[in-house]
Order: structure tokens, then sequence, then C-alpha cells
């Protein structure tokens, strides 16, 4: 049953994201569309964090189909390309608010709580410096 809430949240989130699209949506639901990915982070708790990147997945990939489904219609191609930029971009906004969230919690030091929070950040902080560095020697799309 848990799984089934968590699973209809993050569908709830990306349907919500898609109906705050400014063309053709309700632009104050952009506020609230990511409080059920909030809800499920809370239930699944620091010790999941891989199924809460697959349920962040999903949301982001329903909002994507939902709003660029009209490329479909002008390439196949296009479209597939189109919404896995789109869905590479919400997910690198969502790996800062992560990174957000572990300074937080590394910070505030709840019993109970034997997660690394600064060894991540630390890795997230190194593998931006070697992208960087990469990018920098051209050496980052070979």
């Amino acid at each position: 049953m848990k799984r089934i809430y968590l699973l209809l949240l993050a569908v709830l989130s990306g349907l919500l994201l898609a109906l705050s699209w400014p063309e053709r949506g309700i632009n104050l639901l952009a506020f609230v569309a990511f409080v059920p990915l909030f809800f499920v982070q809370q239930q699944l708790g620091d010790t999941r964090k891989h199924g809460m990147f697959w349920l962040a997945w999903l949301a982001f990939f329903i909002w994507n189909a939902l709003t660029t489904w009209w490329i479909w219609h002008s390439t196949d191609i296009g479209s597939i390309l189109a919404m896995s930029w789109i869905l590479f971009q919400k997910i690198a906004n969502f790996v800062i608010f992560y990174g957000l969230i572990e300074l937080v919690s590394g910070i505030s030091n709840r019993p109970g709580d034997n997660v690394a929070h600064f060894a991540h950040l630390g890795g997230m902080v190194f593998g931006f410096i070697l992208i960087m560095y990469w990018k920098k020697k051209g050496k980052l799309f070979e």
C-alpha cells in the first residue's frame, strides 16, 4: 500500500507540474507542484534514496510527456531528444536541491542519523570540479 501511495504522489507531482505550464495552465500551481515529492522524501527518509531518484524521475517524465507532446507530431526522434534533454535538465535541478537537503541534514545533528551527508556533498563537489577540469581541457565530449 505504501509503494502505491508513493507512486501516486509522484504521478500527482508530475500532473501538477504539467498543469502549471504557462501557456495553458495555472501558473501558481508551480509553487505547490513539488509538495507531493516532498511527502515522498519524508516517507522514504534517508535510507531509500535510490527509490526517491526513480520516483522523482517518474514525476519529471510525466511533466515532460504532457508538456512536449506536440513535438511528437513533428518528428519521432525530435520528441525523444527533446524529452530526454528536458528531463536531464530537471534532474540536474533536483540534484542541486538534493545537495541542499544533504547540507541541511549534515548541519542538523539528529539522533539515529548515521548517514555521511558531508561525504555525499564532497562527492558532488569533486564531481563538479572534475567536470569543470575536463571542460577546460576540452576533453568533456571526446
